[in-house]
């Protein structure tokens, strides 16, 4: 007969354990979890009005003040002339066929306005052009990868919303063309994103494209629309990248850079001819 073994026996000079006796080896210890981190809070919204410095543009009737608040954004209050430049059908030999008058382009030997050939003389747009027989008019903005002598080169002015501004703010507060803007009437509440893409003498104050005008519900027409109404103008500074783009681009970095600014409650705060919430007052140059 087969011998049973007893608890404790050896077999082959092993000794097997009794299971009472087997012990469980704790388990190796694991690492206590990283207590959770408060997500950190989103940085508060702008709200202030100070103003850093203040650029005075033209004299008299004609006067106007550029405000720059600490931040670096630009602001003021203006009417509205209308811009034409830059539209293929702006200006014409025959002044009467243009959407402007002549004389707003320039004159002989000085043509600011338009695109001239080497002897000094106006371009005439040609076949294949978006308008032949009108001058091809420039603008300062300008797609530089077309040739100077097409009219796409240029941001046409019925396209496309866009600014003017005086040189002297380009020079003496940093705006760079191409930079974005708005463009607020408070009268009917009408907003408009734009670009910076015209210069204008520094002697004048608020001017916008056509397709601005229409935008803002204003009339649109280069030789009797606009508004002597105050509308607000703000500009962000160093937005753009210096090259044309079509409207929807504009609105929607416009909007981007509007919401980064503090958005509509901002504005509301800060926009100028508000006798409740008037800008701080700053120093004037």
């Amino acid at each position: 007969m087969l011998a049973v073994l007893a608890a404790g026996a050896c077999v082959d000079g092993a000794r097997e354990l009794p299971s009472a006796a087997i012990v469980d080896q704790p388990a190796e210890s694991e690492e206590p979890p990283l207590p959770e981190l408060d997500p950190e809070p989103e940085p508060a919204p702008v709200t202030s009005c100070s103003v850093r410095e203040t650029l005075q543009i033209g004299e008299g009737e004609e006067a106007g003040e550029i405000s720059v608040l600490d931040d670096g954004s630009v602001l003021f209050s203006a009417g509205m002339a209308i811009d034409a430049d830059g539209s293929p059908r702006a200006y014409h030999p025959r002044s009467s066929v243009g959407l402007d008058y002549l004389a707003n382009a320039g004159r002989p030997g000085h043509w600011w306005a338009l695109v001239v050939d080497p002897d000094g003389a106006p371009v005439v747009q040609g076949e294949g052009d978006p308008a032949p027989g009108y001058y091809v008019s420039m603008t300062a903005l300008e797609d530089r990868g077309k040739a100077e002598t097409d009219p796409r080169r240029y941001v046409d002015a019925e396209r496309i919303p866009y600014v003017v501004l005086p040189a002297k703010a380009r020079t003496e507060i940093g705006i760079w063309l191409g930079d974005l803007a708005l463009v607020v009437d408070p009268e009917s509440g009408e907003q408009a994103f734009a670009l910076f893409a015209d210069i204008g003498p520094n002697g004048h104050l608020g001017e916008g494209s056509i397709a601005l005008a229409k935008a803002l519900g204003i009339p649109s027409n280069p030789r009797r629309g606009g508004t002597d109404r105050k509308l607000t103008w703000l500009v962000w500074p160093g937005t753009g990248d210096h090259h044309p783009h079509d409207d929807a681009w504009i609105k929607e970095q416009g909007r981007a850079a509007f919401e980064a600014w503090g958005g509509q409650a901002r504005l509301e705060r800060c926009q100028l001819g508000s006798s409740s919430n008037p800008p701080d007052s700053p120093s004037t140059n």
